[in-house]
């Protein structure tokens, strides 16, 4: 071959040339493509911390929620809301920082548990610039919002008891073959004593859940069938602000009603008490007893519908106690509103704490309200699953005699939820 035809393959515009033309497309192909596949990889980086940023953030929202929820449940602290605002921030997430908003709802605003008072719902929102999406939006707001929502809800109705004693033993008491029967609600105990509780002889503690700052004890086969939660927050009272009606002129004094009677508001000075085979029935309204004693014997009867029955003393001596006896029949509620809302009895709480009162009408007895004693003891005998829908006993101690059935399905009554079990996520 001659160097002319040597020089036409190979010179300019020969097979040298194309060769190289052909390399420099493939690297300009080529680096195009690494652009693109790092940009794709750069943008799945981001997605992938988008998504992290999602799950953390609904962790946050439940762990928020359930904090709020139970915060609210047990009335500590009372502004609950800054229970969900402290675990968002934990998180991460602090209100008002960075763009995020933590909002706390009771009821929740939408879902399945819209408007249910007893759920505390949490949203979480926070703005995300992410760079390489930021140069594919055109809009001037960050591109994406990542937003988590959580919904706790109470595990139940609520306590049928709440015992206030701080550090007692036996705050909430059972003896020989008593069955206690709680429906549908939890028992709350607020002394932190290792035997805050404490069952003897048999005796049966049915109910939703324990709820016990301290511990508990079990003898003679005694049992607690249902959830138990040892070392728990103490419960809040919920009727600690409730303030005692002022005591006005006497309507009578040591009222000892001889035949069957109606009787109105007001105040009666140094007690009630109705014999056998009397009848007694209140009015609407508030009955305060002003000193002395307040008691039903066997074979008598008591009733009245929207009534509170206030015990105190305008000279600080000798505070009404209450003595209910075995064979009485009583059928009381409490006023669904007003002042002494939800309250049947009501005990002046500078009672001195010395004083014990009997509530032993058995199944004879119906109450739907509360029964309030904040420095005293009570013992309890009564009560079944037909006529005892809606009762509340608020003692400094409390013991459960015989047997007993409580429950708390008291909508509509006036009366207030005392703490509400264990809450659980829903939403």
């Amino acid at each position: 071959m001659s160097g002319e035809s040597m020089r036409s393959l190979w010179g300019a515009g020969g097979l040298w040339s194309r060769a190289e033309g052909r390399r420099g497309a493939v690297a300009v192909l080529v680096a195009l493509m690494l652009v693109v596949i790092i940009g794709f990889i750069s943008l799945g980086t981001e997605v992938v911390l988008l998504l992290m940023t999602s799950r953390h953030m609904q962790s946050a929202a439940d762990s928020a929620a359930l904090a709020a929820e139970t915060a609210r449940l047990r009335g500590y602290p009372t502004n609950y809301a800054q229970e969900a605002f402290a675990l968002s921030a934990a998180a991460g997430f602090a209100n008002g920082q960075n763009g995020t908003t933590v909002t706390v709802n009771n009821p929740p605003t939408s879902g399945n548990y819209a408007n249910a008072t007893n759920a505390v719902e949490v949203l979480i929102a926070q703005p995300q610039t992410l760079a390489l999406a930021q140069i594919l939006y055109s809009g001037t707001a960050p591109p994406f919002t990542v937003r988590a929502r959580s919904v706790a809800h109470a595990s139940s109705n609520g306590s049928c008891t709440l015992t206030l004693d701080p550090t007692g033993s036996a705050s909430l008491s059972m003896n020989g073959t008593t069955v206690a029967n709680l429906v549908g609600c939890d028992a709350s105990v607020n002394s932190t004593s290792a035997t805050a509780v404490k069952l003897v002889g048999g005796a049966t503690l049915n109910t939703n859940q324990l709820v016990d700052a301290g511990g508990y004890t079990l003898n003679g086969g005694a049992q607690i069938n249902g959830g138990i939660t040892t070392q728990a927050p103490q419960t809040a009272n919920p009727y600690a602000g409730y303030v005692v009606p002022t005591v006005g002129a006497c309507l009578q004094t040591k009222f000892n009603p001889p035949a069957s009677v109606t009787i109105s508001p007001g105040t009666y000075c140094n007690g009630i008490n109705v014999s056998n085979g009397v009848v007694l029935t209140l009015n609407p309204g508030v009955y305060i007893i002003n000193g002395g004693s307040f008691g039903v014997t066997g074979g008598a009867s008591l009733s009245g519908a929207g009534v509170t029955i206030v015990l105190t003393s305008s000279t600080g001596t000798s505070y009404p106690t209450v003595s209910i006896s075995g064979g009485a029949t009583v059928n009381l509620s409490a006023p669904s509103s007003g002042a002494t809302a939800g309250l049947v009895f009501f005990q002046d709480p500078n009672a001195p704490g010395n004083g014990n009162n009997h509530f032993d009408g058995g199944a004879g007895q119906s109450i739907t309200g509360a029964l309030y004693f904040p420095e005293q003891s009570v013992s309890f005998n009564g009560g079944t699953a037909l006529n005892t829908t809606c009762i509340q006993i608020i003692a400094w101690d409390l013991t459960l005699d015989g047997n007993a059935t409580l429950a708390a399905n008291c909508a509509g009554t006036g009366v207030l939820a005392i703490g509400g079990g264990l809450s659980a996520m829903v939403e």
